[in-house]
């Protein structure tokens, strides 16, 4: 792919708020929360927080409940994932 077929894609906040299936992010660390913020800022919603079956334990972040992998496939079917880890620098909340 070269520059000019990069620069003619459709921005992914464009893609994210025109999208026909639930949004919901992967992870609840560092990552996760400058996703939440990125949406936020584009005016985009998200429909909820999961985590691998093994790394769920009934918890909430950034105040909503957070669902095991199975339950999200169970309640919404097909689905976006937006895969959030690892980011560096500083982080949102306290």
């Amino acid at each position: 792919m070269n520059w000019e077929e990069l620069a003619g894609l459709t921005p992914l906040s464009e893609e994210l708020r025109e999208r026909r299936r639930p949004l919901l992010l992967y992870g609840t660390g560092a990552g996760a929360e400058k996703t939440a913020a990125y949406l936020a800022a584009q005016g985009i919603s998200y429909d909820g927080i999961f985590v691998s079956d093994e790394f769920y334990r009934g918890q909430t972040f950034l105040g909503r409940a957070v669902l095991p992998r199975s339950e999200v496939c169970a309640r919404y079917g097909p689905c976006i994932a937006l895969l959030c880890f690892g980011l560096d620098g500083p982080r949102l909340r306290a």
